[in-house]
């Protein structure tokens, strides 16, 4: 019985010294303190980068993408007063949190000069208000999308759709309209399940921090491999054999805070 109770309190210092060395070395933070830099990176890859498959089987990730330069929103007379206000107050913290990439979101009244358009409706009505031909024979999602294609060079079109009059269903669509892919592992507002108990109702700390990272110009380019902001169709991808010398430089980038 001593021998079990000896063994026993043998257990619990060694836990307890154990404890001690990991709080003496804490995981480093965002130097804005919005969480550990291996969680941004990690939310980073999950948001920014979503892995695929070449035809030979090799796994990639995509390309990172984000706007450039003004982005001009059209919303149609679907969106309310309200929903207008959910989107300025969005946009507002997310131009706060990426500045000095010189990015800037305008709403304006023409539609031959939008980057992004929005309706509060089906997906068909959205493809006839913006005369974009036939609408898929299989809805996006049952209660909207936002079709884009490559932000690489210059800014292209993107699309909203929104059947429902959940704010937080217009944010997580304005954020995939921001760049933002489906989240995993971390509470956000881009869980593909609005309102599942990860999501949360707006972006979260560590959705901003990863905005922040997409938005860096260095980034996307500036110092960055070119690979990174190349339209050619041999640059599109990241292959995994490139993603630890890429975490590190996101490393860098934030332990310097963006600059």
């Amino acid at each position: 019985m001593k021998a079990v109770k000896k063994y026993f309190y043998c257990l619990i210092i060694i836990s307890l010294v154990t404890t001690a060395c990991k709080k003496d070395i804490p995981e480093p933070l965002d130097p804005n303190g919005n969480d550990s830099i291996s969680n941004i990176i990690s939310h980073y890859f999950t948001l920014s980068n979503p892995e695929g498959r070449l035809p030979n089987g090799d796994s990639i990730r995509w390309e990172t993408k984000r706007w450039r330069d003004t982005v001009n929103i059209f919303l149609d007379s679907t969106v309310g007063p309200a929903h207008k206000a959910v989107l300025s107050e969005m946009i507002e913290l997310v131009e706060r949190n990426i500045q000095g990439s010189g990015v800037k979101f305008l709403f304006v009244n023409d539609t031959n000069d939008l980057s992004i358009g929005i309706v509060n409706g089906s997906q068909e009505y959205l493809y006839k208000r913006f005369n974009l031909g036939e609408p898929p024979e299989v809805p996006d999602s049952w209660w909207g999308a936002c079709n884009k294609s490559s932000y690489c060079t210059s800014i292209s079109k993107s699309f909203i759709w929104y059947e429902s009059g959940s704010d937080d269903i217009l944010r997580h669509e304005f954020g995939h309209a921001l760049g933002l892919g489906h989240a995993s592992g971390y509470p956000s507002l881009m869980w593909r399940n609005v309102g599942s108990f990860l999501s949360t109702n707006e972006l979260s700390k560590i959705d901003l921090s990863v905005l922040r990272l997409i938005y860096y110009d260095g980034a996307l380019g500036t110092v960055a491999p070119e690979y990174l902001d190349s339209c050619t169709e041999d640059n599109l991808f990241m292959y995994p054999s490139e993603e630890d010398n890429f975490k590190i430089f996101l490393e860098d980038i934030i332990r310097n805070n963006y600059q």
